[in-house]
């Protein structure tokens, strides 16, 4: 049996090359991303020089219809750029702000993002335009039902226990935070139902944070002051409005004042 062999010729050959090359890029665009002139290139095939971290503030918990700060910490290695961060939920509305970044240079920027709904990330971008720079995605947890967040601000170890839940059976959660996480805008401070201050430095505390502090609570946020031996540090630094009381000089009472007949042998009490 005769066997007709086919040799292609040098035009074929080359066709064929082209063909399968095509091939392997259609392939490559498939797993990484389509490289078709005028859409963004993938960051991770870019040398922008342009670094991204990103966070959200009280461990990402919030209450859905509340708003979230969200951080962006950008880092320039490369040549002066004015880009765009833009955050938000997958298919969600998003928020963006314009940043001029030196060579060289880093700034920190803060976005606060309205979530309507229960999500469980947050993608956070760097553009030029349309081209994409750095990507990151932060998560976030968003309380359930009828779960309450309660800030809890403490300088000292022996911060008050909160219980569980409330008389109501709402569920209780504390989120421990720090001065610094405060805040520049009411609106960020927006997902908790009541703050605890407790032996606070409140006289650290910038302007800007005591302005949002302020705002919150007159917008319905419930502010509790610590008692003890923390509370007039905790009330020195606060606007007048914010002050439950004054703290006067300390006094010395007779123990059977606070205690009882029975103490009248101890020795006077603070």
């Amino acid at each position: 049996m005769a066997v007709l062999a086919y040799v292609p010729s040098r035009y074929a050959r080359r066709d064929a090359l082209r063909y399968r090359l095509w091939l392997i890029l259609l392939v490559l665009g498939s797993l990484f991303g389509t490289l078709v002139p005028g859409l963004a290139v993938p960051v991770a095939a870019q040398n922008t020089g342009i670094e991204l971290a990103a966070g959200a503030a009280f461990s990402g918990m919030y209450r859905p219809g509340a708003w979230l700060p969200v951080y962006a910490d950008l880092r320039n290695e490369g040549v002066d750029r004015r880009v765009e961060v833009r955050v938000g939920a997958d298919g969600g509305p998003q928020y963006a702000v314009q940043v001029d970044l030196p060579g060289g240079g880093q700034k920190q920027v803060t976005l606060y993002v309205y979530l309507p709904a229960i999500v469980a990330s947050l993608d956070v971008f760097v553009l030029d335009g349309s081209r994409e720079l750095a990507f990151a995605k932060v998560d976030v947890d968003a309380a359930r039902g009828r779960e309450q967040l309660v800030g809890l601000l403490s300088a000292s170890g022996s911060a008050p226990t909160l219980p569980p839940r409330l008389p109501n059976s709402s569920p209780l959660t504390v989120v421990p935070l720090s001065g610094a996480d405060l805040p520049d805008n009411a609106l960020g401070l927006s997902s908790f139902s009541s703050l605890l201050l407790d032996d606070l430095a409140t006289a650290d505390l910038r302007p800007s944070q005591l302005a949002a502090l302020e705002g919150w609570v007159l917008r319905g946020g419930r502010l509790l002051i610590g008692g003890g031996p923390g509370a007039e540090r905790t009330l020195s630094g606060l606007p007048e409005s914010l002050r439950p009381a004054a703290i006067g000089a300390q006094r010395l009472l007779p123990a059977a004042t606070l205690i009882g007949a029975g103490a009248a042998d101890l020795p006077d009490l603070p």
